[in-house]
């Protein structure tokens, strides 16, 4: 006869690692509980979940539990889940899951339906969590393994500025729009390794991520690119074996059209952009920061064939 409840206020420790365990056992918790009841200061003044209210959007917009992240994961997998409204709790059907959490679901179908070979895509979970925030920032990388369906105990015991290349580690590629997204990123860091965003957040420059600028698979080396780039994706290849210098300018000798090449500084000086190798200069038109400019990244290319290249990073410009 008696009855558990589980206050997720209250459910991750100080200790680090009881905090481990318990970010590792939420979806454990949410998805074995008879019902997960949301309590949302914006949600509690609707009288129904379903209206035709033009504020009721409004207030779903500003609604604390749709804007964090951790809701994902409850919205995704609790059997029952239900709302609080002015006068009533709603327990929501799977067509207002789907018209109000479609990112949940989208991850529920991998994470919990169909475990074995079927986590979601890195790309699945950074324009999931994109739109979204969390109050402690150092709480994404878990959130992030979690979704993803690794452990977020053995993510967060990293440091800082190694998580999300390990995260990163796990995928078998990667949209190259990754390489282009503006980022800050942690003390740490290593030269090679500035491509590495964060995190996702309202703060990033660019909200999603897509294949159809260019996939690039990882491979031992780096990154194997298989040369079938849409018609909005420019590939420069600097072919002869020159030392490339921070600022250059490329020239097409078919209609005279002229790129500015300006190498970003980094901490780390430029010995690398100096380096006497075969250059790939990739950047595309949906990574555009004014006008005529774009952001993109420079690749030393280890090998090619007729389909494909095998890259290392070398800088961004």
């Amino acid at each position: 006869d008696t009855v558990y409840f589980w206050l997720d206020t209250l459910c991750v420790p100080i200790d680090n690692d009881f905090r481990q365990k318990a970010i590792d056992s939420m979806a454990q918790i949410y998805a074995g509980a008879e019902k997960v009841l949301v309590l949302d200061p914006q949600m509690q003044q609707l009288r129904d979940i379903e209206s035709k209210d033009p504020q009721f959007m409004t207030h779903l917009t500003v609604s604390p539990w749709m804007a964090r992240s951790w809701p994902l994961q409850e919205g995704g997998v609790a059997a029952n889940l239900c709302i609080r409204l002015r006068d009533k709790t709603a327990i929501l059907t799977e067509s207002q899951k789907e018209s109000l959490l479609p990112a949940s679901l989208q991850l529920r179908n991998c994470l919990y339906e169909t475990r074995l070979h079927h986590n979601p895509t890195y790309k699945a979970v950074w324009n999931a969590l994109a739109s979204r925030s969390t109050t402690q920032q150092c709480d994404l990388h878990g959130i992030f393994a979690a979704l993803l369906n690794y452990s977020a105990g053995e993510i967060l015991s990293l440091p800082e500025a190694q998580r999300m290349k390990a995260i990163i580690s796990t995928q078998k590629s990667v949209p190259f729009a990754m390489m282009c997204l503006p980022n800050e990123n942690p003390d740490g860091v290593s030269l090679e390794d500035s491509w590495t965003p964060s995190f996702p957040g309202r703060t990033s420059a660019m909200f999603s991520l897509d294949d159809f600028h260019g996939v690039l698979s990882i491979v031992k080396d780096g990154f194997l690119f298989k040369k079938d780039i849409d018609s909005d994706t420019f590939a420069i290849l600097v072919s002869q074996k020159f030392a490339v210098p921070d600022d250059l300018i490329i020239r097409d000798s078919d209609d005279g059209s002229q790129y500015q090449i300006l190498g970003e500084p980094t901490s780390s000086g430029s010995k690398k952009a100096m380096s006497r190798c075969t250059s790939l200069f990739m950047m595309s038109s949906m990574c555009r920061v004014s006008g005529t400019g774009f952001r993109g990244s420079r690749f030393e290319v280890l090998n090619e064939d007729d389909t494909s290249m095998t890259l290392q990073f070398r800088s961004t410009f």
